[in-house]
């Protein structure tokens, strides 16, 4: 199961965006109690949408994405990551009530930002989420580097060989315009 989301998130990355759809529908069926499926079909779901805004409705893609997270909070209680999707599509809805519940219920499940490495017990699944949770206010035209650094500082402690963060800090500064900052957190996730 785990390589079968590996190779549907790859589909997503190469914008392949209808492969990873049915992968991962096909995945929920048959392990509809894994909430990671449900939030990652629907970064697939918002990713296929930014990359075509002609097409495809914002409102639409926003209501399957709270669909899906939704469904993936029902089948998989104890994993909080389909709240940050909850999250991130209220970010891009401009829902900042909605932004912080979310969020919040996540950090009342994480160690606390100041507990050392060393004594959280998954740091590669924490760095993850904070990473995850970062990309809630990376949003071209409208990126919170003052909410999503922090998060990306913190992950690196936790998980300094993930090239994911790198990225995700690259694209934060990105879209803020900080091209030679964006350039330098890219060539380390390359290396």
């Amino acid at each position: 199961q785990v390589n079968s989301i590996e190779e549907a998130k790859q589909l997503t990355a190469r914008e392949q965006y209808s492969q990873a759809e049915e992968m991962f529908k096909k995945l929920i069926v048959a392990t509809p109690q894994m909430g990671d499926l449900y939030y990652y079909y629907g970064e697939n779901e918002l990713n296929a949408f930014f990359s075509d805004t002609i097409t495809r409705s914002l409102k639409e893609t926003l209501d399957n994405c709270k669909k899906v997270y939704t469904q993936g909070i029902e089948k998989d209680v104890q994993n909080m990551i389909n709240y940050i999707g909850i999250a991130r599509i209220s970010y891009i809805g401009g829902y900042k009530l909605a932004v912080a519940e979310a969020v919040n219920k996540v950090n009342a499940t994480l160690p606390a930002m100041n507990v050392k490495i060393k004594k959280i017990e998954n740091p590669k699944r924490y760095a993850l989420f904070l990473t995850e949770m970062a990309k809630v206010y990376i949003v071209q035209g409208n990126t919170d580097t003052a909410s999503a650094l922090p998060l990306l500082r913190r992950a690196i402690q936790a998980d300094p060989q993930n090239a994911e963060i790198f990225i995700t800090m690259g694209d934060a500064f990105m879209n803020i315009k900080e091209v030679n900052n964006a350039i330098a957190n890219y060539n380390i996730a390359q290396s």
